[in-house]
């Protein structure tokens, strides 16, 4: 084989490698990270609108992910749902404690609110790495109940005065 004729069939090869790369059907971008939930957790300490907006960005950014079929945007949303569960659970032993020492009761809910959100890092840690229907749909659940919680925290803040 001389040279030139190396040469042609490196150039027909390689081009048509780039014409399949060209022509292969690509997926959608995942929406940008526009999230504070890797923030120091001093960040959002009892600001529960930026809460409820984190977690219901991380809701928003799970179903759009699971929608696309992106494995890899799967698991960057599950590690920042990780991330805010563990700055959602030093808050919530924070505030308890403030609770206790101040006398008030909202210890009761403080403690229900650990508690659950307790339940909700073990369950979603178990289904870590797991990417059937199934465990999709409960994980998204998860979120979602991370979402509700958020919001519920949230309180009086947002009555209306009329």
């Amino acid at each position: 084989m001389n040279r030139s004729t190396l040469m042609t069939a490196v150039l027909v090869v390689s081009s048509t490698f780039a014409s399949a790369a060209l022509a292969a059907p690509r997926r959608p971008a995942a929406p940008p990270v526009t999230h504070a939930a890797s923030a120091p957790p001093s960040a959002s300490y009892g600001d529960a609108r930026l809460d409820a907006r984190e977690a219901r960005e991380l809701e928003d950014r799970y179903a759009h992910a699971r929608r696309m079929g992106n494995r890899t945007a799967l698991h960057r949303v599950e590690q920042d749902v990780q991330r805010y569960l563990a700055v959602e659970l030093r808050e919530t032993r924070l505030e308890r404690l403030d609770a206790r020492r101040d006398g008030r009761r909202e210890v009761r809910h403080e403690s229900r609110e650990l508690s659950r959100l307790r339940e909700i890092d073990r369950d979603f840690r178990t289904l870590g790495g797991r990417f059937d229907p199934g465990s999709l749909g409960r994980k998204q659940g998860l979120v979602s109940e991370l979402v509700r919680l958020a919001r519920t925290e949230r309180g009086p803040v947002f009555v209306s005065r009329r």
